[in-house]
């Protein structure tokens, strides 16, 4: 009951329930707070990835995001790391299919913001990035 309650507030402050405005909407500490909570396992944690999906699918751009997006962008290959080889022997999981959906979606977001030259003063992120993408196993072989 308290992570279903935790969960709500978190969608709030997403902006989710609110079509994205409202003094109470703080997408940055939203991404962070969805990245913790999807530590938790089992039908929580795909609760959690479709908000943070949904959340990274509709938040308006914006350069205040960039801290968060690259933290969440480490965690999401961190995660990925987790589930191993990308393409399994049977059918993914709906964690699996999440996982990649929100991969795909904060990687398209840095890019847009490289396009348009947001990641000046952001080099530590890039680097820190760039690290984590070049550790992941599969993409070496």
């Amino acid at each position: 009951v308290k992570a279903s309650q935790l969960l709500q507030g978190v969608k709030r402050r997403a902006g989710l329930l609110s079509g994205g405005s409202g003094r109470h909407v703080h997408i940055p500490r939203s991404w962070v707070e969805l990245t913790l909570l999807a530590r938790c396992k089992g039908a929580f944690r795909d609760d959690v990835l479709k908000v943070l999906f949904a959340s990274l699918l509709t938040a308006p751009p914006s350069v205040d995001n960039i801290p968060s997006l690259f933290l969440v962008c480490e965690t999401v290959i961190e995660w990925i790391k987790e589930l191993g080889n990308p393409i399994p022997e049977t059918a993914w999981s709906n964690t699996q299919i999440l996982t990649y959906n929100i991969s795909e979606l904060c990687f398209w977001r840095v890019y847009n913001h490289a396009l348009l030259h947001n990641l000046q003063g952001c080099d530590s992120f890039v680097a820190d990035l760039n690290w984590h993408v070049e550790n992941l196993e599969f993409v070496r072989k």
